[in-house]
């Protein structure tokens, strides 16, 4: 793959020509400096050397090309440009050109190439098919004559073989008693054979049936000692209980002493306020007493 670039001070036009008369395939970006669109395609143009230098690196029929706008009048076959930026496919080998219309990214300029590749390619591609298809038709009729002829050579052999297998039978006939003898040895062998079978299998049986009674075994111990576990937890949890109990009338006892105690220094209290009381009020009863008596005793002694 070719990539070439043609700016406005450059006048080597007539190399562009010759790739345009070469009928190779060839892929035109015309551009216009100072171009604003032209400016934002050109960067994506120019990534197409390094994604597609290393795939297409044999293909010397291949020319990725931009152009300034000024050398539009010495460029053969270019046809009509209308705007910038003009992107164009023209291969002189077909006759084919073509107006590029998709979108301006690196991605779709490499789809665009690689389509217009791949459709010329496939069309010589179907003509090598059929020049194919025409050497194996020819080939077909070829290995069909030569079948025909092995066909009749086959049977002129066939009739030489029933011949010569006729002499072979008697002398097999000849040879079936040794090999029935041979065959007697064979089966003394193979009976030999299955009874030392017959016994692995016996022994196999028996070291299974040890081994599922030492399972079962480990089974029962296992069994005995998740019991034992069980019971134990179960006397753990009537201990707790029991202990549970005796807390609680133990609480329950000191609730009634503290009631009991309330209620006799209560009483206590209530039986000493009331003696108090009377005592005072005997005091003041006789206080009372002595002094209605002193003031009679004065008022007497006045008289």
């Amino acid at each position: 793959m070719k990539f070439q670039s043609y700016d406005a001070d450059m006048n080597n036009i007539h190399a562009l020509n010759k790739e345009l008369d070469s009928g190779d395939h060839v892929f035109i970006l015309v551009y216009m400096n100072g171009c604003a669109p032209c400016n934002s395609t050109k960067p994506h143009w120019y990534d197409l050397e390094p994604t597609l230098k290393d795939q297409y690196n044999k293909r010397d029929d291949i020319s990725v090309i931009d152009v300034e706008r000024t050398h539009l009048p010495n460029i053969k076959e270019i046809g009509s440009v209308e705007g910038f930026p003009t992107i164009k496919y023209m291969n002189k080998k077909t006759g084919e050109k073509e107006d590029y219309d998709g979108a301006r990214t690196t991605d779709d300029f490499v789809k665009w190439i690689e389509s217009k590749i791949d459709h010329v390619n496939s069309i010589k591609n179907d003509t090598k098919n059929d020049t194919k298809n025409d050497t194996n038709t020819g080939a077909n009729k070829s290995i069909r004559n030569n079948g025909a002829k092995n066909y009749e050579d086959n049977e002129s052999n066939n009739v030489s073989n029933n011949d010569s297998n006729n002499v072979s039978n008697n002398d097999s006939k000849n040879n079936f008693t040794s090999v029935s003898k041979n065959n007697n040895g064979t089966n003394k062998l193979k009976s030999e054979l299955l009874e030392s079978i017959s016994n692995l299998e016996q022994n196999y049986n028996n070291i299974i049936k040890n081994s599922s009674l030492s399972g079962e075994n480990s089974k029962s111990t296992s069994t005995s000692r998740r019991s034992n576990m069980e019971k134990k937890l179960v006397k753990r949890s009537k201990n707790g209980k029991k202990k549970s109990k005796k807390s609680r009338k133990g609480k329950k006892t000191k609730k009634r002493t503290k009631k009991s105690t309330k209620k006799s220094t209560k009483k206590s209290t209530k039986k000493s306020t009331k003696k108090s009381t009377k005592k005072s009020k005997k005091k003041k009863e006789v206080s009372s007493m002595s002094n209605e008596n002193k003031n009679e005793n004065e008022t007497e002694n006045q008289v």
